[in-house]
């Protein structure tokens, strides 16, 4: 199965770019798969995503419920497609009906991995100190789910 695994965010944003740092780690520890970062969001993913079996993606995601370092693991059934429009453009599960209908070889799995983060707001390139204490461990349980898939 063809795999990538995506780390989405944007690294000059604190923790919005939490997504690209633990594909930077992974790619360290997991090997058997492909990995890529982006700062593109909406139907710019796409490009990014067709002709794999599967997609793995890492973004941030602020509820203001959890803790800095959380990890939601979600399915694309948990995106509303009724919502066409969110913070980043079209919404995940609107992009990927798009792609579809579109013509483009959208991966049959996807999974999410969205890290709870606490300021991704302010320009920084550093992660908020209780998001970077968080890190080995975020990039340790998904390195093994993608290891065990």
């Amino acid at each position: 199965m063809k795999t990538l695994v995506l780390g989405l965010g944007n690294p000059i944003l604190g923790d919005d770019g939490i997504g690209i740092r633990v594909v930077q780690e992974l790619r360290k520890r997991v090997n058997g798969v492909e990995f890529k970062e982006c700062s593109l969001a909406g139907v710019g993913v796409l490009d990014e995503i067709d002709g794999y079996d599967r997609v793995v993606i890492i973004d941030a995601i602020k509820t203001g419920t959890g803790d800095p370092g959380m990890i939601y693991k979600l399915k694309l059934e948990d995106f509303d497609k009724t919502c066409p429009m969110g913070s980043h453009g079209c919404g995940l599960a609107t992009v990927i009906e798009l792609g579809r209908r579109m013509g483009y070889k959208v991966p049959k799995v996807i999974d999410i991995y969205a890290i709870e983060v606490k300021n991704n707001e302010e320009f920084g390139e550093d992660l908020t100190p209780e998001l970077a204490k968080q890190l080995d461990n975020i990039v340790e349980t998904i390195a093994k789910e993608i290891s065990c898939s």
